[in-house]
């Protein structure tokens, strides 16, 4: 296979691109590639404002497709100069890739800043009493136990849970039985944010002990720079070992840019998923010694909401009302759905007005 000479470059070139040639390597079939620096393509766009609100999701993709594009010929004409082997087109997975990344940066933005307005509003009218402030957490993909969703939990709810695979694992103890010593695992992918509630002097003791700055509750977001999205990321080590689902949970986020068939079931999945770990914390919580105050199973409704980039169809929310497992092999127990409701999300204009219909739901 080729090798890539290590070069050094000029302050000229832009530190995007300098990524792009730094990290350039040769694949499995000897074609030069590199991979596209999401935050820094992001930082490029819109690091000195928001994309506008009346645009849609696919305008902002398409502006940042053409940078992307336009720092990868730059890339390529200072390595033809050199010269050096230039690197290949970025392929539709690579961007695939990005567009998950930057679209939710660019709902979170949109998201944050109607929730900070909210939190403004309520500070206004408490007079000095105390009130309610709402977070919006970004959440990591779920690489690890220590990215799971679930690490926001009070630890004394995460210890226990992190104990039962384990539990019922060992409860087949027949040596003949297929399934003897087989793993019992509680593993999904994390949905793509939470939104949480907090009493304001709550949400100020955590900013402090955790000494998060750059960021605020009450204050808008106004642009996306590496800084930003840094700060976004954080929250969730920040807010680890903090949530109470009763009190602090207030739903969970999916965002897809498409609605195919098979990934809309991904939303099925995940809010059942969700749903029922909520449901095995309300069990535990009344058994517990002392009892822990916790969700009920009626307030399991309103926990998780599917949105879409793009038009959704009726076929769309047909599946969409499928119930939660718990609450079809439990007859005698209300109805709960998998997923609460499916929003369509087209423009940046429409993130506020979805994010009230969650907090209003």
């Amino acid at each position: 296979m080729p090798t890539v000479t290590k070069l050094n470059l000029p302050p000229t070139l832009s530190r995007t691109v300098k990524k792009i040639i730094n990290t350039r390597h040769y694949d499995k079939n000897n074609k030069l590639i590199s991979g596209i620096p999401t935050l820094e393509t992001l930082d490029d766009v819109y690091s000195t404002a928001l994309p506008g609100r009346t645009i849609s999701f696919d305008s902002f993709l398409n502006a940042l497709h053409t940078k992307a594009n336009a720092n990868l010929n730059d890339a390529n004409i200072y390595l033809a100069s050199v010269p050096e082997p230039t690197i290949s087109a970025s392929t539709d997975s690579a961007f695939n890739n990005c567009n998950g990344k930057w679209t939710e940066y660019g709902f979170a933005a949109y998201a944050w800043n109607c929730l900070a307005k909210l939190n403004r509003d309520a500070r206004a009218s408490a007079n000095s009493a105390a009130y309610s402030v709402y977070v919006y957490v970004k959440l990591p993909n779920r690489n690890s136990a220590d990215n799971d969703w679930t690490q926001l939990l009070l630890s004394n709810i995460t210890s226990v849970l992190s104990a039962y695979p384990a539990r019922q694992s060992s409860r087949i103890t027949d040596t003949t039985n297929s399934n003897y010593g087989r793993l019992f695992e509680l593993i999904s992918s994390n949905p793509d944010s939470v939104i949480l509630k907090f009493d304001n002097t709550d949400a100020l003791a955590i900013w402090q002990a955790k000494n998060i700055t750059g960021i605020d509750l009450y204050t808008d977001i106004t642009k996306l720079d590496v800084n930003t999205t840094t700060k976004l990321d954080s929250l969730f080590d920040a807010f680890k070992g903090q949530v109470l689902p009763s009190k602090n949970l207030q739903c969970f986020l999916s965002i897809k840019r498409s609605t195919r068939p098979d990934r809309r079931y991904q939303w099925v999945h995940e809010g059942d998923h969700i749903k029922t770990i909520l449901q095995w914390i309300q069990v535990y919580s009344s058994t517990a010694t002392p009892p822990l105050d916790s969700l009920r199973y009626e307030d399991l409704n309103g926990k998780f909401f599917a949105v879409s980039l793009s038009k959704i169809s009726d076929a769309d929310k047909d599946a969409l009302n499928t119930g939660l497992v718990g609450s079809i092999v439990s007859p005698m127990l209300e109805p709960v759905w998998a997923v609460d409701k499916l929003m369509e999300c087209r423009t940046f204009t429409d993130v506020a007005t979805r994010i009230k219909e969650m907090i209003d739901f």
